[in-house]
């Protein structure tokens, strides 16, 4: 039996674009949040690119928009990312709306300052990218040196570079959330003026990837997956040593290949203490962060427990 009637009344969306500044879903100006004016947005047909009649549409001053006659069901709300500000971007899009018959329903479409993603994705940016990452920290703030913190996932690692992280607790183990500027400093990558946006305390631990020490001089290239992870040399015998204004660099071989070992300050005040750690002629087993100098690649153990005497043979 067909039905007497059927429901084609058409229903509406208000909605709200800001800048979601706190990142709490909530629009609140005393929190720093802001309309986005001028923003152009597209009711479409549900998984196609097929614009509904009267669904073009652009927010206006205070970061309103409207859109009336719309057929019910659920629709697909597409923002011309072209149209955001600089630094702002919408994490999903386009967002899944529902029209209801003689119903006008709202909708608040937060932008952030960057999206989650992961490690090698932010790593592949242009400098100078707001990103935001995830990751266990494998190197707590200041331990290897003031401002250096080392996080990974399972992409990747990579060096966060501030020292307002320290003095918060965050310790190995730590899962931490980040924003910031991906920049590069001698040609090593690393996140600036970070932004903590999150933290899980004791959430796991991070198993070093065992290398030959030949392995890690052909990782010196900041794009290599291996910068910025947590690696292990084992029986690596030092040859000798070269000075830096802030650490001393020791030249190490397991049999396979020299490279460096780089022993921070913060390890070792003088040169004779970094000596002390590491003697030349002597084998160690070395745990640390992987980082490239200008190309050269350098093991970066974090305490003085990173660097364990063995027999050489």
């Amino acid at each position: 039996v067909s039905p007497q009637f059927t429901v084609d009344e058409p229903g509406a969306v208000e909605g709200l674009l800001f800048f979601d500044k706190d990142e709490d879903n909530v629009f609140d100006p005393s929190d720093g949040d802001y309309a986005l004016s001028g923003v152009q947005l597209q009711i479409r047909v549900r998984g196609a690119t097929d614009v509904l009649a009267g669904g073009n549409v652009t927010s206006d001053a205070s970061g309103r928009f409207a859109v009336s006659n719309l057929p019910a069901g659920t629709h697909d709300a597409f923002v011309n990312a072209a149209s955001l500000p600089a630094g702002v971007v919408l994490c999903s899009n386009p967002l899944p709306i529902t029209v209801e018959p003689g119903v006008t329903r709202f909708y608040a479409f937060q932008t952030r300052g960057g999206c989650l993603v992961l490690i090698s994705v932010a790593e592949a940016q242009p400098l100078g990218t707001v990103v935001v990452v995830r990751g266990i920290v494998t190197a707590a703030p200041g331990t290897i040196r003031s401002g250096y913190t080392y996080i990974q996932d399972a992409s990747g690692g990579i060096r966060i570079f501030a020292s307002s992280l320290e003095g918060q607790g965050i310790a190995v183990g730590d899962r931490i959330e980040v924003s910031g500027t991906l920049a590069a400093f001698n040609q090593d990558l690393q996140i600036t003026s970070p932004t903590l946006r999150a933290r899980d305390p004791a959430f796991g631990s991070v198993a070093p990837t065992a290398l030959t020490t030949a392995a890690v001089a052909a990782a010196g290239d900041a794009k290599n997956a291996l910068v910025g992870t947590l690696v292990r040399i084992t029986t690596a015998q030092v040859a000798g040593y070269g000075t830096g204004s802030n650490a001393i660099n020791a030249t190490v071989n397991d049999g396979s290949g020299a490279t460096q070992v780089r022993i921070e300050r913060g390890l070792a005040a003088t040169d004779a203490a970094a000596q002390a750690l590491m003697g030349v002629g002597k084998c160690y087993n070395v745990t640390g962060a992987l980082g490239t100098f200008n190309g050269t690649a350098q093991v970066f153990p974090r305490t003085v427990a990173d660097i364990v005497e063995v027999p050489c043979t």
